[in-house]
């Protein structure tokens, strides 16, 4: 499967995706415990055998639990395997497709998540309990990052004479990319780094000794379930709303 993978699927992948999920996909196959470690030796004539191919992606389910991979990466692991075994079948190389069983999760009641408003990212800045953790709050939610991309962040990612932003990957090693700051991360950012007064080699994490489990407990902080104007509960999305996110990107001033 890995000759085929490497010769014909990813290529025909990379033309027929867009590249952001050809990025994360491609992590999938060649991150250390990728489908490529874990199926890639399996013989191509096996996949059409009875429970072949499911047999297969069930190795590799069982690596991908032992690793803690929450349900939503073991479905997005079953998705680009689905893809493959489809592109097998469209050139000929599989008679049929074989049925995968859906990844299940467990249904927990949810709370709806809402986008923090203007006068809410102010009042989250002003209360921070110190300026790495505003500039953090900052570059999160202005961004709109996951706690481990935000926490991995480096003083080198930033552009700011092009206001660009390098996220670091995460989910998979191959998943970093360039994205725009918004003009509230800008500026929250520059006026930290004229506050340490340095421009050395700096991450969120060595600087506050927060793991990623640490950084994760600091979003839980953001996400708790609070009241709106209403007295109804819900839960803050770590970005703001589209609306709100244009005004950012045009410059205006979001400080309460």
């Amino acid at each position: 499967m890995e000759s085929f993978v490497l010769s014909t699927f990813l290529e025909f992948r990379k033309s027929s995706v867009a590249p952001a999920t050809f990025r994360t996909e491609s992590g999938f196959w060649f991150d250390t415990s990728g489908m490529l470690a874990s199926i890639g030796s399996t013989p191509l004539s096996s996949l059409s055998q009875p429970a072949g191919a499911a047999s297969a992606f069930e190795a590799h389910l069982r690596l991908l639990q032992s690793r803690g991979c929450s349900p939503r990466t073991q479905a997005l692991h079953r998705s680009a395997y689905l893809a493959c075994l489809k592109h097998l079948h469209y050139v000929g190389l599989l008679p049929s497709l074989p049925p995968i069983r859906p990844i299940v999760a467990r249904k927990a009641d949810q709370l709806p998540i809402v986008p923090f408003t203007a006068p809410e990212v102010a009042r989250l800045l002003a209360a921070a309990s110190s300026p790495l953790h505003r500039a953090l709050f900052a570059l999160a939610v202005g961004v709109g990052l996951r706690p481990s991309e935000a926490v991995a962040a480096r003083w080198e990612d930033f552009d700011f004479s092009s206001s660009n932003f390098k996220v670091r990957g995460t989910k998979t090693t191959v998943s970093a990319t360039s994205i725009p700051l918004t003009a509230l991360a800008a500026r929250e950012m520059e006026e930290f780094q004229r506050l340490l007064q340095t421009t050395e080699r700096f991450s969120y994490a060595s600087q506050t000794r927060m793991s990623f489990s640490g950084s994760a407990h600091q979003a839980a902080l953001l996400s708790k379930p609070l009241a709106d104007e209403g007295g109804a509960p819900r839960a803050f999305d770590l970005k703001t709303s589209e609306v709100e996110a244009r005004e950012a990107v045009k410059g205006g001033d979001w400080r309460a």
